[in-house]
């Protein structure tokens, strides 16, 4: 009797158990809308409907070990997510975010040297650092390992979309769709490849393209329109071929397309003419290139992707060559090297001094292009360079080394910045008073000690409360 009484107990609690794992709801609750519009994919930071979703600071990958990058234990590094009001990101008197206001969405590194996500519908697309071991038991973390996941942050959804096989610095790659498929596009030993990111499936390869660009949707709308060439090919160039039936006498290279779903290539025209393009930047729905002429001088030109291929266009520098060129996202205007220094150029314009450094420009952000200088972020504005400041003035060391340890959600720019410990985490910059003020979740350890406050705080109503973290 004893025994069966001990069976029913035990058939009702796993009966129950199972009912509560079949009610229990996986992932986040509260997620954006599938067709909310997405601004800022491919950084640290994306913006979603009234969610900020971010990289949750920094990670130098080479120090991982075989027990790191585990999924549900990463803090520091992994994607977070917190809820914006009126566009603002909500924080307690210390300096922290609300904590109803924030959650973890994706428990792996995101913050490192290759790192960022974009997000596409309801979907996450993110790189990571691969943490399988090769056949020597070595780690290979210097690989990238790009994932998908559900927005909700539910691990079952989780899975791989593509491997690198080797090291690279400054990895490029980003997100297309195509008919309603969504396809990665990725650079790696000298190939481009295009790979189905549902399956996994590469479907086309691209071998040595002497130059190429890719299109980058910072903006992503579920509802965009998205038949232009831009949106379904890697534009790229190439040597010459027999095939192009042009005169042994020409010389020059062509401008040809790679269609992303497939790998068929084809070239827009006849383009070949004794010159050399270099191919810069998709810019709104203009093709960027430089062309290098017979007497080794090279001019900035732009293609209107939405009409045919203009072999006769007018430069956009005024006739004078230079040695590099950044075309800025908004309006007509060109940052430019030469051997005097940085220039900004307008069409039709004189070309405006900037400084006699040859500047290497991280991005453009509001008005403002950023880069840095002996380890300091540093911001000229494009329609008035004289205005050429520090661009942030904090104490906190920021993470500079590469373009892309800065971003920017739309309103707000951000660095990775050196917290105690040495350990990195996000801030964004004030753009009133230029200070850094931290985003995001301290791991168990690494939280700064709270500061002293002031003498007669809390009985002089003149001395303020000094928050935990600014």
């Amino acid at each position: 009797m004893k025994k069966k009484i001990l069976s029913l107990v035990i058939m009702f609690f796993l009966a129950f158990s199972l009912v509560l794992t079949g009610c229990r709801d996986r992932g986040l609750k509260n997620n954006p809308a599938t067709d909310a519009l997405t601004t800022s994919n491919g950084g640290m930071t994306v913006v979603k409907g009234d969610y900020l979703y971010f990289v949750n600071g920094y990670v130098d990958e080479t120090t991982l070990t075989s027990k790191d990058n585990k999924e549900g234990k990463v803090t520091r590094g992994a994607i977070y997510r917190t809820k914006l009001q009126d566009g603002e990101i909500r924080k307690d008197k210390d300096g922290f975010l609300e904590k109803d206001t924030v959650d973890r969405v994706v428990s792996r590194v995101v913050g490192f040297s290759n790192g960022g996500f974009y997000i596409i519908d309801d979907t996450i697309y993110y790189a990571t650092p691969y943490m399988m071991l090769d056949k020597d038991g070595t780690l290979l973390s210097d690989r990238v390992e790009i994932r998908s996941i559900n927005i909700n942050g539910d691990t079952k959804t989780d899975k791989q979309v593509y491997v690198t096989d080797t090291h690279m610095d400054d990895l490029e790659w980003t997100m297309y769709k195509v008919d309603g498929q969504v396809y990665l596009v990725i650079y790696v030993n000298d190939t481009v490849y295009s790979v189905n990111a549902s399956t996994g499936k590469v479907v086309g390869e691209l071998d040595s393209p002497s130059s190429f660009v890719l299109n980058y949707e910072d903006n992503y709308s579920t509802s965009k329109d998205r038949s232009g060439d831009k949106y379904r090919y890697v534009f790229y160039t190439r040597a010459k071929q027999d095939s192009d039936n042009v005169s042994a006498n020409v010389s020059g290279n062509a401008v040809c397309m790679f269609d992303i779903t497939n790998g068929n290539v084809s070239v827009p025209v006849n383009n070949i003419n004794n010159n050399t393009f270099t191919l810069a930047s998709i810019v709104d729905n203009y093709l960027y290139y430089t062309v290098q002429t017979s007497a080794s001088l090279t001019y900035c030109y732009r293609q209107d992707l939405r009409a045919a291929w203009n072999n006769n266009p007018q430069d956009l520098t005024n006739g004078v060559s230079y040695t590099s060129y950044y075309a800025c996202p908004y309006g007509d205007y060109i940052i430019t090297t030469n051997d005097s220094g940085t220039w900004v150029v307008s069409h039709g314009q004189s070309p405006v001094f900037v400084s006699e450094d040859k500047i290497a420009v991280y991005d453009v952000y509001g008005g403002y292009a950023y880069y840095e200088k002996s380890d300091v972020l540093y911001r000229f504005k494009i329609t008035n360079p004289s205005i050429n400041e520090i661009a942030t003035s904090d104490s906190r060391t920021p993470k500079l080394t590469s373009a892309t340890h800065v971003d920017f959600d739309g309103q707000r720019v951000y660095v990775y910045t050196e917290y105690e410990g040495g350990n990195y985490y996000l801030d964004y910059i004030d753009e009133i008073t230029l200070k850094q003020r931290f985003v995001g979740v301290f791991a168990d350890g690494e939280t700064p000690e709270a500061p002293e406050q002031a003498d007669k705080y809390g009985e002089d109503p003149d001395v303020e409360y000094i928050p935990h973290i600014d």
